[in-house]
């Protein structure tokens, strides 16, 4: 009897003092699919504002987070007996993807630029011709006829007076008329050689931009055994996951 009360009183003491050992620890990390461990050990079950509930041994404990394209936080945690810690953790994105991200958006905007700007030039070339070009033939037909008209009146004219008038008025009529078609020969001259040009360059740009390699994504995950690979064409959003062998 005496021997059954003392080693009750000493588990009660040895069990009291154990429950007085251990703390809880509220952690919530960014981004929140991001894969957390607390002294090696997994946690993934997450209340409803985002937190992990642990319940921990009083001490130092080591966690470590880590999401694909993010970096590993390391970070040692304190737990005192019968005390919540409460710690929010971001997670910034690795200098790796920053890396990739920068010369993704230059791959992009240099072949954004090799595909649009030679086509656009191209179909403003084209526009511009088709738009003016029968304009400016008008005015070439308007002012021959204006040559004819005026020469009528000159070869009619019957007095000095009017002869010397409308042999000016011919005269103008002519300087004009060669006029508009020299703008004529020379916006045509001109016109051919920007569209034959945008049209060679832009050619030459299609087929340098599909030449251009891929860009892929890919990291060795450092808290699982998945191979992450990002595929830039079908954007961040969709992930495609390799479960490696153990």
């Amino acid at each position: 009897m005496k021997y059954t009360l003392l080693l009750s009183i000493f588990l009660s003491v040895f069990l009291g003092h154990s429950q007085s050992q251990k703390g809880t620890l509220l952690l919530r990390v960014f981004p929140s699919d991001a894969i957390v461990k607390v002294d090696g050990v997994k946690y993934v079950e997450r209340d409803q504002n985002g937190y992990l509930t642990i319940e921990l041994d009083s001490g130092n404990h080591v966690m470590q987070c880590w999401a694909p394209m993010h970096k590993l936080i390391e970070d040692t945690i304190y737990v005192e007996a019968d005390s919540t810690v409460r710690k929010v953790q971001y997670i910034g994105y690795s200098d790796e993807y920053r890396a990739f991200k920068k010369n993704y958006r230059r791959q992009t905007l240099a072949k954004t630029a090799l595909l649009v700007v030679p086509s656009a030039l191209l179909i403003g070339f084209t526009a511009e011709y088709f738009i003016k070009e029968p304009k400016m033939k008008q005015q070439v037909e308007t002012s021959k006829n204006e040559v004819e008209s005026t020469r009528l009146n000159y070869i009619n004219a019957t007095t000095i007076n009017t002869v010397n008038d409308h042999k000016a008025a011919n005269e103008r009529a002519i300087e004009n008329y060669n006029k508009q078609i020299e703008e004529y020969n020379r916006f045509v001259t001109v016109s051919t050689i920007k569209i034959a040009s945008s049209a060679i360059i832009s050619g030459f740009s299609i087929w340098w931009a599909s030449k251009f390699k891929k860009l892929e994504y890919k990291e060795q995950p450092l808290l699982s055994r998945a191979e992450f690979m990002l595929d830039p064409i079908n954007s961040q959003a969709f992930l495609t996951w390799k479960i490696n062998r153990p």
